[in-house]
């Protein structure tokens, strides 16, 4: 099980789920000591890494579309993009850039921008042939992830 995990302050992450995993929350966002403890929590002992992580920038009030809010998704298992099958899909709510990881055997092996959409994907959704569908909030409206 994949999940997008929205950050404290400055970092958001994606973290495959293990029955009974401590992925480290409060002490840490992403691979960082969370720097608004004080004292600082020290990150719990076993404490399970996540697969990637994305920084907000500096300045968000400079930065046009800032990533802010990670958009959790789904393994793509449709036959319309066959490229892309076995990526776990994502977005972030702020920017509207659609991400995709390969992971297999415990490695990364890629994490790329697919796109960046005039969106705010707060939601994905897979139908029953494995297309991928996106949700879009602000507008009301529902992507189709169809083409390559």
């Amino acid at each position: 099980m994949w999940a997008g995990d929205v950050g404290q302050n400055n970092w958001e992450e994606v973290d495959l789920i293990v029955k009974g995993g401590n992925y480290g929350w409060r002490a840490r966002e992403g691979f960082h000591p969370n720097p608004n403890l004080r004292p600082p929590d020290e990150t719990p002992s076993g404490a399970i890494d996540p697969i990637v992580e994305y920084p907000h920038p500096e300045n968000k009030r400079e930065v046009k579309n800032p990533d802010l809010s990670i958009t959790g998704g789904f393994v793509y298992r449709g036959s319309k993009c066959p490229s892309l099958v076995g990526w776990y899909l994502y977005g972030d709510y702020s920017s509207g850039r659609i991400r995709g990881l390969k992971y297999e055997n415990g490695k990364l092996l890629k994490n790329v921008e697919l796109l960046q959409q005039d969106c705010s994907p707060s939601s994905f959704g897979e139908d029953k042939d494995g297309e991928l569908y996106l949700c879009e909030y602000a507008r009301g409206i529902i992507w189709k992830i169809a083409t390559e």
